[in-house]
């Protein structure tokens, strides 16, 4: 058992169909996972396969075959790791080995995150791993013997440069083809045309963005070696250059599953609460600061007369209405099954109270198709002196069960 989940072998494992994406991350290394905290379900892509050394006839790979390929040294770390995401939804990144048939040994990224239900339980565990056995064996190698071999370059999937008093040398044609330039208009020209500012001067690792040759950005993640026995005050550098634009992209789409309500596509309870800490603790003494907390009036009816698809119909409804009345106002939230909240920074009590009466008009002007007009309440508080989030959260619900109290359909 880790973290409560089981991990035998017994698990069971669903393999997702060969799609496009799929097979682009087979063919880069990598490999993506989902595990159903409730019922131990793993379903994995094919890239996961490729990464575990499996054939197309071998059984589909559960969670305790990946943990058993690990290597001894790494599986402590790994463990921790997935207890505390487990635990409390602690996100992991993290490079480790894996122990294949026949002696092979990878290096691997992982990184894995948790998502959360409306009630912050987690249900589900995200996870990817990278195959990063090329880029660490390059390294190495040119740190220990220099070896400027083209063959060794050639096979790289990283960028390569050699730079000495800010010219660049050499390039490999993964580099070429990452900056969408030729070779002989970046040999012999000022490593800024491919490098930002200064970056020579920087860690050894780092993440950077950088431009093609027609003007796009992509993100990327440097490596800088100095060759030893040059010359000190004109050193070589190699540099490693590695496309992490899809890895950045999957990891904010793993992040924001984890703040996003699945129903309304709205932020959740719990990273709603996060914004409005930051929100309180980034208030200046002149610059107000609104909350509302917007409930559906007799949703129950609705669930109860219509069905539970509909109230779900219902509920996206009224969060699309919301969004497209309150603009760029404020940041909107579904906190709780028929309750929403709207953070509006900069807004005082009175423009707050207005923004929130033309929300509430964009819910009761038109009827739903299956369950007819809804309406809703609200209550809105404007921070003073120093109040804090769970105060102003307080003052705002307080107010909101004053018009509920008041009939309904109305804002206090």
């Amino acid at each position: 058992m880790l973290g409560g989940v089981r991990a035998e072998g017994g698990v069971g494992t669903q393999r997702q169909p060969s799609t496009g994406r799929a097979q682009c991350e087979e063919l880069i290394g990598l490999g993506t996972w989902m595990l159903d905290v409730a019922t131990g379900d793993l379903t994995s892509q094919p890239g996961l396969r490729a990464l575990l050394g499996l054939g197309p006839d071998d059984p589909d790979p559960t969670f305790s075959d990946y943990f058993r390929a690990l290597h001894p040294a790494d599986r402590g770390e790994l463990a921790a790791c997935w207890e505390r995401l487990v635990d409390d939804g602690t996100e992991y990144c993290l490079e480790h080995r894996l122990m294949l048939p026949g002696g092979l040994v990878k290096h691997l990224r992982a990184a894995a995150c948790a998502e959360r239900d409306a009630a912050g339980t987690i249900v589900r565990v995200h996870g990817m791993a990278e195959d990063i056995t090329a880029l660490r064996t390059a390294a190495l190698q040119v740190e220990r013997e220099r070896d400027r071999s083209r063959a060794v370059l050639a096979s790289l999937q990283e960028g390569y440069l050699l730079v000495q008093a800010g010219t660049v040398l050499e390039v490999n044609d993964a580099l070429c083809g990452l900056t969408r330039r030729a070779a002989t208009q970046l040999v012999g020209g000022p490593v800024g045309a491919v490098l930002p500012p200064g970056v020579l001067g920087e860690s050894p690792d780092s993440d950077v963005e950088l431009a093609r040759a027609d003007g796009t950005a992509f993100e990327a993640h440097l490596t800088r070696t100095v060759l030893p026995h040059g010359d000190a005050d004109d050193p070589v550098w190699v540099l490693l250059v590695r496309d992490t634009s899809a890895q950045r992209a999957y990891e904010r789409l793993l992040v924001g599953r984890t703040e996003t309500d699945p129903l309304t596509g709205l932020l959740n309870s719990r990273a709603f609460r996060d914004r409005l800490r930051t929100a309180v603790a980034d208030c200046g003494p002149r610059r107000p600061l609104s909350l509302a907390l917007l409930d559906l009036d007799h949703f129950k009816q609705v669930n109860d007369q219509h069905g539970h698809a509909v109230g779900d119909e219902v509920l996206r409804g009224v969060a699309h209405r919301f969004v497209s009345a309150s603009g760029e106002s404020g940041q909107l939230a579904r906190v709780g099954g028929e309750e929403f909240a709207l953070l509006l920074p900069g807004l005082a009590l009175a423009q707050a109270r207005k923004v929130v009466e033309e929300v509430l008009q964009a819910v009761r002007s038109q009827p739903f198709e299956h369950a007819g007009q809804v309406t809703a309440s609200a209550g809105v508080a404007q921070r003073t002196g120093d109040m804090t989030d769970d105060a102003l959260y307080r003052l705002a619900d307080a107010r909101l069960y004053e018009a509920k109290g008041l009939g309904r359909d109305q804002v206090r």
